[in-house]
């Protein structure tokens, strides 16, 4: 495990658990990424790319979008920006599996052209049985969820794609 990995996974795991009811205060504070409101967006009901994106500024990932008051149904849109910016893009057919604090981005067409878009972290590399810790939010209540099982799919959606926590990171470090 690299240690950029290592830290965003150790970041992540800090957050399990928190929810509406449980921590709010505290994943209030990541959601807003210090420019937000925290009480008005740890209220949002659909928070998996909304979490990625304050686990990835508690990280120290380096990118405009994440010093930029949120703009609503922006979260995804903003995850694939902030990505390909840093050349953090990988796709499972070609790269592998992901590496431990990875982003691992599922998306499925429906059958009106739209996409069903989740993102989890990856927290542990899987190896070739692709089994692996997993957590992330998108859950009722905006509980950040920890999972064990196959990664290449979730919900019904594949994996497409994943995002290099060593690439997010480079200049950081």
């Amino acid at each position: 495990m690299s240690a950029n990995g290592e830290r965003i996974a150790d970041i992540v795991r800090s957050y399990v658990g928190c929810s509406l009811d449980d921590r709010r205060a505290e994943l209030g504070e990541l959601i807003a990424r210090g420019v937000d409101d925290a009480e008005r967006v740890v209220q949002w009901k659909t928070n998996c790319g909304t979490f990625a994106l304050g686990i990835w500024h508690a990280a120290g990932v380096q990118h405009a979008l994440l010093e930029t008051p949120y703009k609503v149904e922006k979260a995804i849109a903003w995850v694939l920006s902030v990505a390909h910016a840093l050349g953090a893009v990988r796709y499972p057919k070609r790269d592998g599996p992901p590496s431990a604090g990875a982003l691992m981005h599922y998306w499925l067409r429906d059958g009106k052209g739209t996409k069903s878009h989740h993102v989890e972290f990856c927290l542990e590399y899987p190896g070739v049985v692709w089994i692996a810790d997993h957590a992330g939010g998108g859950r009722p209540e905006n509980l950040i969820g920890l999972g064990h099982c196959d990664i290449r799919w979730n919900a019904g959606r594949p994996l497409q794609c994943w995002y290099d926590p060593d690439e997010l990171l480079e200049a950081t470090l």
